[in-house]
């Protein structure tokens, strides 16, 4: 049975030079500078706040989530009619491949803290742990919701998908592996040392491994969007039960 392929050489890879660039616009320019100094502008000169007002935040971030799903609506169709063929196979990978992300997580974690103690966290998961706290609705929204299908556009869609070859998809899964690591692994201000920047680079490098195997392994980008979501979700409950 035919379905689908991300491989960017194959007469069906269905990201064209178009969409992807209309993609990397949207979540590096739009989603990470625009859309923010946006919220800041209303929120601060208009609204009168203090700081970023919650329901800006989840405005912009419903306009970047539906943006994406609209720049991409005809990949996203093949992908889906794809997904109906095989979703017992693509369900039980996103199972095995969530359970096997945790493990390594969790492992990697007390690995740093063993070593480096409890300040050496990446400023990616202090934000989502302080977000959490002051604002937990449009944080829900989104490190649950929207940062899973974003992300993984990105980062094993288009990314993946244009790094990769018709004969490997290993310069794909190591080239995107490398780039989700570099943008999620700042250093935490609380620890200060600069070297603790290759750790956490690592720590999200693998994480990234994790996921673009994943989609290789299956074809489908569904996969990785259901692994990061489930892990994201866990993680989200987890922060929510510590945080009391």
């Amino acid at each position: 049975m035919t379905h689908v392929s991300l491989n960017q050489s194959n007469k069906n890879a269905i990201f064209t030079l178009k969409e992807t660039l209309g993609v990397l616009a949207h979540y590096f320019v739009g989603m990470q500078f625009a859309y923010p100094l946006l919220g800041m502008w209303v929120s601060l000169d208009i609204l009168k706040t203090k700081t970023l007002d919650s329901r800006i935040t989840i405005i912009l971030l419903l306009i970047g989530f539906f943006g994406m799903l609209y720049l991409i609506r005809r990949p996203l169709r093949l992908l889906i009619k794809d997904f109906k063929l095989r979703w017992r196979y693509v369900s039980q990978q996103i199972v095995m491949g969530t359970i096997i992300l945790i493990i390594v997580n969790l492992l990697m974690n007390w690995i740093i803290q063993f070593f480096w103690g409890s300040g050496a966290v990446a400023m990616n998961q202090k934000f989502v742990s302080v977000k959490l706290a002051h604002a937990p609705i449009s944080a829900f929204i989104s490190i649950v919701c929207v940062t899973p299908l974003v992300e993984e556009i990105v980062f094993r869609g288009v990314l993946f998908q244009k790094l990769g070859s018709e004969s490997s998809h290993r310069i794909g899964i190591v080239i995107s592996s490398l780039l989700f690591g570099l943008f999620h692994a700042m250093p935490s201000e609380s620890v200060n040392v600069f070297w603790l920047f290759p750790i956490h680079v690592i720590q999200y490098t693998v994480m990234g491994f994790l996921l673009a195997r994943y989609t290789a392994k299956t074809d489908t980008i569904f996969t990785s969007i259901g692994i990061h979501f489930l892990n994201n979700l866990i993680g989200y409950i987890g922060i929510i039960l510590m945080i009391g």
